[in-house]
């Protein structure tokens, strides 16, 4: 080999070299991200299963149960057991490239958490409205079938207690996934945005590279 391709070798070596310091926090930035969407596979997969196993149950009903209003329920049920898992699935972020620099990778977590972020922060409006509407129809269809000698106050507490029941639990998740995002998403969309700007703003500042 020619001493001018050897230089050119080691130039181009140089230059597809990572510098230590960015290679560690690349490899821990994608040893968190790993964790992280072991996390939301599991998550996605349970909710997932959950919502199969609800749809078949809430279809059993709809042939068992009497009444158009409690069937209404059902319905708005098994609409809600197919829109929850689409909605999960549709947060999902596509995997970075293996060979990804920091800064893509750096790109990539920040679309995946923000999407999260909105996922969760969002939790009412796509996982819970839908299973709550569906349910209080459906509680509304069971007290209508009560005979009408039944004292009111008996099949309004029909209709309130569960629908109580339900509203608590629903609160309780509502606050459980946005302390999820107060207390661990938005914490890490942050430090990823920082980094992401502490990056480019090194890239602006570093002197051109001289062509020889």
């Amino acid at each position: 080999m020619k001493l001018n391709e050897m230089r050119q070798v080691w130039k181009d070596e140089l230059v597809s070299e990572t510098p230590m310091e960015e290679q560690k926090m690349l490899n821990a930035l994608k040893q968190e991200s790993a964790s992280l969407d072991k996390k939301i596979k599991r998550r996605d997969l349970i909710e997932i299963g959950t919502s199969v196993f609800l749809f078949l149950v809430w279809l059993w009903q709809a042939f068992i149960v009497p009444g158009l209003v409690a069937k209404a329920g059902l319905v708005i049920l098994m609409g809600a057991s197919i829109y929850i898992p689409w909605r999960l699935l549709q947060a999902r972020e596509a995997e970075a490239p293996v060979d990804a620099s920091l800064k893509t990778v750096l790109q990539h977590e920040i679309r995946k958490t923000r999407k999260q972020v909105e996922l969760l922060g969002n939790v009412t409006r796509w996982y819970l409205a839908p299973p709550a509407i569906g349910m209080l129809v459906f509680f509304l269809g069971v007290v209508l079938l009560i005979p009408g000698e039944i004292p009111l106050w008996i099949r309004l507490s029909g209709f309130l207690v569960p629908a109580l029941v339900m509203l608590a639990v629903f609160a309780g998740v509502r606050w459980l996934n946005h302390r999820a995002v107060r207390e661990h998403l938005e914490p890490r969309l942050r430090k990823l945005q920082a980094e992401l700007a502490r990056l480019d703003q090194e890239a602006s500042e570093a002197p051109p590279a001289h062509q020889h």
